[in-house]
Formats: C-alpha cells, sequence, structure tokens
C-alpha cells in the first residue's frame, strides 16, 4: 500500500481513457484499491477533507472509484 500524489485539475494523465475492470477481485484491482484507501485516509490526516477518490488521479488509467460513507464502497 502506497500514498500516491493526488492529481490536479489539469494533469493530462486526467484526460487520459481509462480501461474498464472486467476482474474486480484480481490481485492487481486489489492493490489500486488499497492505494485509493490509503492515498484518501492522508488527505483526510493531513488537510481533513475528502470522501472519493478516483484512480486516474493517483495515476492508475482503470475505471475504479473508491468513497468512504459509513462503509467503504468500491
Amino acid at each position: 500500500m502506497t500514498v500516491h500524489r493526488v492529481r490536479l485539475l489539469g494533469d493530462p494523465a486526467l484526460r487520459s481513457r481509462c480501461v474498464p475492470v472486467t476482474n474486480p477481485r484480481s490481485p492487481a484491482v486489489r492493490v489500486v484499491v488499497d492505494d485509493l484507501k490509503e492515498t484518501l485516509r492522508d488527505l483526510k490526516m493531513r488537510y481533513g477533507i475528502g470522501r472519493g477518490i478516483a484512480a486516474p488521479q493517483i495515476g492508475a488509467p482503470l475505471s475504479i472509484v473508491y468513497i468512504e460513507t459509513d462503509r467503504p464502497w468500491c
């Protein structure tokens, strides 16, 4: 699990086409979800903001969104 730099509006990586996830239980998808979780928690701890984050925001061109409500939802 790694905390990634969050890409901001204007970053060209956010304009690239994302690959749909065909197997949500694959180990590669699990790694990306774990990284999304750690990055979102880091944002909350540092800045007190964030309820959700998408994979392209950490540089992974996959169609994944991680949202934390009362219980995590991916």
